[in-house]
């Protein structure tokens, strides 16, 4: 056996499988967060990965009744997302839903974005006779046009929902998570 020609394809295939994780790394985000900021008078929740940010909702008085401070909701909604992100769940593909919990209206972020789970209560709103309806009208006013482009309408165990998908990653940085 000729060892001297299997040395050097030895090294070139460690060399080959070893510098695909870290090309495959290297592409991977290190940091998400969500902070709340005023842009134009309006407190918006952001997020912002690398430098990048992109808004998610703006809380105009428009949209939300006289006993909702929007810089304190905004600044709680974005408290809740970081600590979500915190404990490790995969923020790739989360998704923003209007739903009904527990008979309030309610703004969720969910991991399952084809049924109406809340994965993190993002805020509940008056109680209404319309508690499903209240919430995908109120999701709909305050999420950033630019996510409304993929939202999806459910109907979950007899309750209507619109789900927002997010792709945090794609959002932000322009690609996608690499696997």
């Amino acid at each position: 056996m000729n060892f001297k020609h299997i040395s050097p394809l030895l090294a070139a295939s460690i060399l080959g499988v070893s510098s695909v994780p870290a090309w495959g790394e290297s592409e991977l985000p290190t940091n998400l967060s969500f902070s709340c900021q005023v842009e134009n008078g309006v407190p918006v929740t952001f997020v912002e990965a690398e430098g990048n940010k992109q808004s998610i909702f703006h809380w105009n008085n428009d949209s939300l009744s006289e006993s909702i401070e929007p810089d304190f909701v905004c600044s709680d909604v974005a408290l809740r997302l970081n600590n979500y992100a915190a404990m490790g769940y995969d923020m790739s593909n989360l998704g923003f839903i209007g739903s009904e919990q527990v008979g309030l209206p309610a703004i969720c972020a969910t991991q399952d974005t084809t049924s109406a789970d809340c994965s993190v209560l993002l805020l509940t709103l008056a109680p209404t006779e319309a508690p499903s309806a209240t919430a995908r009208g109120f999701l709909s006013s305050i999420i950033d046009k630019a996510l409304e482009t993929d939202k999806v309408e459910l109907n979950d165990r007899g309750f209507q929902s619109t789900v927002y998908p997010v792709n945090f990653w794609k959002l932000v940085l322009g690609r996608k998570l690499l696997k």
